[in-house]
C-alpha cells in the first residue's frame, strides 16, 4: 500500500476549503435560500480560483515540481475512489434528498477529493 501524501492533497484542494468556510460563514446571513442566481457563487469560486493559482500555486509549482498536477498519477486506489464516489454522490443525493444543501454536497465532495488526491503518486519523470 502506498503512502498517503495529505499534503499534497490539501494544497490542490485548498481552494474548495475556502468556499466551503465562505458559504457556512456567510449562510446564516443570506435573505433568500433559494437556488435562484447561481451568478454570486460562481463568480465568487472564479475569483478564489484565479486568485488561489497566480498568487500560490503557480509559485509553488515551480518548486516544488512533484506537486504538480501535471507531474501526478493516480494509483489504482485512487481510481476506485473516484468510481465509488461518482456513484455514491448521486445515491447519497437521491436517497438524502440534499440536493438544495450546498454544504452538505461541497462536504462529501472535498472528502472525496481529499482521499483520492492522497492516493495520487508523482510521475517517475519529474523534471
Amino acid at each position: 500500500m502506498s503512502k498517503l501524501n495529505w499534503k499534497y492533497s490539501f494544497i490542490n484542494n485548498l481552494p474548495y476549503f475556502v468556499i466551503l468556510a465562505i458559504y457556512t460563514i456567510s449562510f446564516p446571513f443570506t435573505k433568500h435560500r433559494n437556488s435562484g442566481s447561481l451568478l454570486g457563487p460562481i463568480l465568487i469560486f472564479i475569483i478564489i480560483w484565479l486568485g488561489y493559482y497566480l498568487l500560490f500555486q503557480k509559485k509553488y509549482w515551480q518548486k516544488h515540481p512533484e506537486a504538480n498536477i501535471l507531474n501526478r498519477k493516480l494509483t489504482l486506489m485512487s481510481w476506485l475512489i473516484s468510481i465509488v464516489g461518482a456513484v455514491g454522490l448521486p445515491v447519497y443525493v437521491l436517497v438524502t434528498q440534499s440536493h438544495t444543501n450546498f454544504f452538505l454536497f461541497m462536504s462529501y465532495l472535498l472528502i472525496l477529493l481529499l482521499i483520492r488526491d492522497s492516493f495520487s503518486e508523482p510521475k517517475d519523470n519529474i523534471c
